[in-house]
């Protein structure tokens, strides 16, 4: 779908947990499906109800990684589902083999990154933790990462948002553009916060919201004229 209008930025540098697919707190059922679970016994509840997951709470404060939080409750999902205390990559694996990597991708997503590719757009990918999380299987079977020019992972480099080092690497990645051409989304309010330390224009992405979220990406990378043509009347 041709753009009616330029694109502002060059680049469009994307977060890919909870950005690009969604949040396990916004799909209980396939996670609860994933591993012969009830939804009411998922152990997490994060943005949807924070009051029902304090150490979400903790997290958002600074006070543990996330991690350390996704660690916590990936302990005690293992226990609910076999008796032992998974460890975070023993659950985030269990998940990702079950599923079918772009099925799993949100529509306007693919949607935008194909668009904006179109336009001459690169689209790569910044994550802390897509190959631990995921795995090398999952990467190779999904269309939307093949295309990711690059994906610049914190599994990989060692160096996790919002580290400004991260950041660095990230640039350095891309072949040293102007961070000010760079278009950076991550939902994480601290990850958003050091890439615009970094000089970047940043949108954080609300997961509760993400289809405004991604109306809004295209708005700020295209125009509002394009975004509507994309997703229709703005959410």
């Amino acid at each position: 779908m041709p753009s009616p209008c330029p694109a502002r930025f060059d680049i469009l540098l994307l977060d890919f947990g909870g950005v690009c697919i969604p949040h396990p707190f916004e799909q209980p059922e396939v996670m609860a499906d994933a591993f012969g679970l009830r939804v009411d016994q998922l152990p997490w509840a994060g943005p949807t109800d924070p009051g029902r997951d304090p150490l979400y709470v903790r997290q958002q404060a600074g006070e543990i990684t996330e991690r350390e939080y996704w660690g916590a409750h990936a302990a005690t999902l293992g226990r609910w589902v076999d008796g032992t205390e998974w460890a975070l990559l023993d659950m985030m694996r269990r998940f990702h083999e079950r599923v079918v990597p772009d099925e799993l991708l949100r529509p306007e997503a693919t949607a935008l990154a194909d668009a904006a590719r179109a336009e001459g757009v690169r689209v790569a990918v910044m994550s802390n933790d897509l190959r631990d999380f995921a795995g090398e299987e999952f990467v190779a079977r999904c269309r939307f990462l093949q295309l990711a020019d690059p994906i610049v992972d914190a599994s990989v480099t060692g160096v996790f948002k919002p580290a400004p080092q991260a950041y660095a690497i990230a640039l350095d990645a891309l072949g040293g553009p102007d961070p000010a051409t760079v278009l950076f989304v991550d939902d994480q309010a601290a990850n958003a916060a050091g890439g615009r330390s970094a000089g970047m224009a940043v949108l954080h992405f609300d997961v509760l919201r993400p289809t405004a979220g991604w109306w809004m990406v295209a708005e700020e990378l295209f125009c509002a004229a394009f975004a509507e043509l994309l997703y229709g009347p703005r959410p």
